[in-house]
Formats: C-alpha cells, structure tokens, sequence
C-alpha cells in the first residue's frame, strides 16, 4: 500500500525537476550542435530509465527496503573489520620469528575464510540494488553502481584475498606481510562501496 506524506510528495516533484532539467538540457545541446545525437541519444537512455524509476519510487515507501540496506552495511562492516584485524595481526607479529610465521599462516587461512564473506557482500549489493531502486541509499549512488560496479569489485576483492594468502603461504624467504598489510590497508582506503 502507498504510503503520502509531505516529504514523499516534495521528492516526486524534485525528481520530476530533475527530469524536466535534463530534458531541456539536452534539446538545448541538440539545436546547438545536430552531431551531437551520436552522444546525447547514448546519454538520454542512460539517464532515463534512472528518473523514471526516482519518478514512480518517490511516492512509495517501503519499510522492508531497509531490511536489504541494513544487510549491505552489515556484510560490508564485518568484512572490513575483518580485514583490519588481519592486518593489525600481521603488524604485530612480524615474519622475522617462529611467532609470526605461525600468524602469517594464520592470517593466510583468515584471508581464504573471507571469501565466502565477500560473495555474501555481493549477493547483498546486488539484492539491495533491484529491490530497492528508490531508497535514498542506492540512489546516492550512479544508476545500477550497486547490481553492475560492485560485482565485479568483490571479484576482484576475492581474487586479492587469495592472492595475499599465497604470499603469505610461499614467501620464498622474502618478508611479504608488509606487502600484505599495505595492499589490505589500501584496499580498505579505496574500497569505494
């Protein structure tokens, strides 16, 4: 059942403002320069399908769409807070000793049990992203980031995460943890979701 309130209804005709803005936007474009079809048309059906979807989810509110957001931000908390501990683990146990190669292998395990943690995150992502299209949380976000750009981010996460646990695993009696706990920490700092 739809649900109206004052908020709800100044959100539809925000959206709608946008709508008529861009659409203006770009006939002006269009009388400006008739070549320019090859990239207004593209850009038209890209932006769209986003506005109507604001349009026809703005006057809705659902409160299970927060049961899919609050699944996201759970996944992607608890991988992140895992990963800081295997660093902080690996920080504080150095290769140098028997100690630390123990954690390293430790860690190495950590690492690989992460990966269904990461596959959980997607499923979480892409869940939130179709069946919550008018929250302002997905929204934030360009049109589809979060059921298109994440995917193939938590990829490339697990294939780190796998990679890190050989290093650690193979060392070929280099010290590698400072490797790892760089590339964990800067992951962390650009994880972008």
């Amino acid at each position: 059942m739809i649900q109206l309130n004052q908020s709800l209804i100044s959100r539809f005709r925000q959206a709608r403002e946008n709508l008529i803005n861009l659409l203006d936007q770009q006939a002006t474009f269009l009388r400006l320069d008739l070549e320019a079809r090859q990239y207004v048309v593209p850009c038209l059906r890209r932006q769209i399908p986003q506005y109507i979807d604001i349009l026809t989810m703005s006057l809705m509110y659902n409160p299970c769409h927060s049961i899919y957001v609050a699944r996201f931000k759970e996944e992607r908390s608890a991988l992140r807070s895992q990963l800081r501990v295997n660093a902080s683990v690996l920080r504080a146990c150095p290769q140098i000793n028997e100690e630390g190669l123990v954690a390293s292998r430790r860690v190495s395990v950590a690492l690989c049990g992460l990966v269904p943690r990461v596959y959980c995150l997607k499923n979480a992502a892409v869940d939130m992203d179709v069946k919550t299209r008018g929250n302002p949380f997905v929204l934030a976000k360009p049109y589809a980031f979060y059921s298109h750009d994440v995917p193939p981010r938590c990829m490339d996460i697990v294939a780190s995460l796998l990679h890190w646990a050989d290093m650690l695993v193979n060392r070929d009696g280099r010290r590698t943890d400072g490797i790892v706990i760089e590339s964990i920490e800067y992951m962390l700092d650009h994880m972008e979701f």
